[in-house]
């Protein structure tokens, strides 16, 4: 990417982000604490490339564990207690170390608990040169680290303790199956039971940098949060990219949903024409766009600071 090409980027994600604001600027304190929450896109954009340009990072790389460095790096600056969760599983690969880092905000024991997640590890692609995982993988990570950060100093005004969580093992090796994929957040929910957590909710973002962004939200999310977050796109005036589609989607959403814990999805599963990037050398850095990153994570940042201070 060119530094013309950048600088053109970041005026116009700017100019976006002034739009956002100035729509969602009100007179009582809820939503002076969301126009506060200024999400920075041009340092989610900067984290984003940084992690594509890291080379492969499927479960049990090399790769993947610099992914987990950086991320607990990133955390540590911000000033946010992380920690892992580190197992082992027998998966179609053979035996893999995965590991989730997870990051807590508790304002108080007693309060209950929303989650932000999102995966970090890529597709195995051994025999495709060129493939960055700059959307698959990239994205989901730079917007909660960018949200997280948000949420941070919007702290004190929080009614809800918050877990934002790094999965790992999104993907499959070959199809999505008992042992083959969503490795993460299967593991986080047996964690989360034997927590007894009070989890109010789950928001999973994946997919989110597309340059056309044409985001959604899958049948199987909870109508209520869908409903909440449409009404944040709305608010912010950047409902165009986003809408609630009668279909269903297998992703890190799901082992919760089937939990019965109440869950939403929002992703962009249209990357390129017909889908065509999508796990392939087309998913780079060439195909994302800091101005989606804007769009999609001020969205998503004000949603959940939204469920935060209800």
């Amino acid at each position: 990417m060119s530094v013309s090409m950048l600088k053109t980027g970041l005026l116009a994600a700017c100019a976006t982000l002034l739009a956002i604001f100035a729509n969602s600027c009100g007179d009582n304190g809820r939503n002076r604490v969301l126009s506060d929450a200024r999400f920075d896109s041009s340092s989610a954009f900067r984290l984003l490339s940084e992690l594509a340009q890291a080379g492969p990072r499927h479960s049990g790389s090399e790769g993947a564990m610099r992914t987990v460095l950086f991320i607990e790096k990133e955390l540590a600056a911000i000033g946010i207690p992380s920690r892992r969760e580190e197992w082992t599983e027998d998966a179609p690969g053979g035996r893999t170390v995965f590991v989730n880092v997870v990051a807590e905000i508790e304002v108080s024991g007693k309060k209950p608990w929303i989650m932000l997640g999102s995966h970090y590890d890529t597709k195995r692609l051994d025999q495709c040169p060129g493939f960055q995982g700059a959307n698959d993988g990239s994205s989901g990570v730079a917007i909660l680290i960018e949200t997280a950060r948000c949420l941070w100093r919007a702290r004190e005004k929080l009614s809800k303790n918050v877990e934002i969580v790094f999965f790992d093992g999104e993907e499959c090796i070959y199809s999505y199956s008992e042992n083959d994929g969503l490795h993460g957040s299967k593991r986080h929910l047996e964690e989360l039971r034997r927590k007894k957590r009070d989890l109010k909710a789950v928001v999973v973002a994946d997919m989110l940098a597309d340059k056309e962004l044409d985001a959604f939200i899958p049948a199987d999310s909870n109508a209520e949060l869908a409903s909440k977050f449409m009404k944040t796109a709305g608010k912010l005036g950047v409902e165009r990219h986003f809408q609630v589609k009668d279909l269903n989607m297998l992703d890190d959403h799901a082992p919760f949903a089937e939990a019965g814990i109440p869950s939403i999805l929002i992703i962009d599963f249209n990357y390129g024409p017909n889908n065509v990037y999508w796990h392939s050398s087309g998913d780079n850095l060439r195909n994302v766009s800091l101005e989606s990153v804007a769009v999609s994570g001020s969205t998503i940042c004000h949603f959940v600071l939204g469920l935060g201070l209800e």
